[in-house]
């Protein structure tokens, strides 16, 4: 049976273990997620712009939409803020970010 816990003080360890065995962790909002939406929204609203995110569906043609989200998705995940604002957040909740289990360590190694 799948177990939800919430703000867990679990050792990376552990919760690494939990969620290898299907389990979910939540955590209340903290600096580093919030900065980390807010960049999103950045990227979001710039590339939607001048129409607003949550309705540009409804006011553009599929393939438009498209066009425009398309690459949105890669330049978000592969931003150089993007991948130093998870280090952040994986710090934050009190991630190891030695282990190679996160994929961190290859992919956000600072100056």
């Amino acid at each position: 049976m799948t177990t939800v816990y919430f703000d867990s003080k679990m050792t990376d360890a552990e919760r690494r273990g939990k969620i290898f065995a299907g389990d979910i962790f939540v955590f209340s909002p903290r600096q580093s997620t919030l900065e980390l939406v807010d960049f999103a929204r950045e990227l979001i609203e710039a590339a939607f712009a001048p129409l607003p995110p949550r309705t540009a569906q409804f006011e553009l043609s599929v393939e438009r939409f498209v066009e425009i989200f398309g690459p949105l998705k890669p330049h978000f995940i592969h931003h150089p803020k993007t991948a130093a604002l998870i280090r952040d957040v994986v710090a934050e909740l009190g991630g190891d970010l030695n282990t190679s289990e996160t994929g961190l360590k290859a992919s956000i190694s600072g100056p």
